[in-house]
């Protein structure tokens, strides 16, 4: 399966990320700016297990603790991370979701 640049380096995204400081934290610790990658934790034809194939970034956090994310696709921002967990394990099962705090240390 083809997927765009933005798709394709999340993994690499991430490693950079946690390899230059960058944290992972918990669901109820995100904050604006803090990054979601999302790991293939169910067999799926087209991304392989373990794979870390996707990225969104945390836009805001509501006062009840809800985690809003966009990502480059325009029916997706500010949207739920509720929501999109649903759809994403509709779509290809069983999900593990990373939030990484950036913390760069690179300058």
């Amino acid at each position: 399966m083809y997927h765009s640049r933005s798709w394709a380096l999340a993994k690499g995204l991430h490693g950079f990320l946690v390899s230059n400081g960058g944290t992972e934290v918990t669901k109820a610790e995100a904050l604006p700016g803090d990054v979601i990658f999302y790991e293939q934790v169910a067999p799926d034809p087209a991304e392989p297990q373990g794979e870390i194939y996707h990225a969104v970034v945390v836009t805001s956090v509501t006062p009840d603790g809800d985690v809003k994310l966009s990502q480059h696709t325009s029916s997706f921002q500010n949207v739920s991370l509720d929501s999109r967990e649903h759809i994403a394990a509709k779509n290809h099962g069983e999900q593990r979701i990373h939030i990484v705090r950036p913390h760069p240390d690179w300058y």
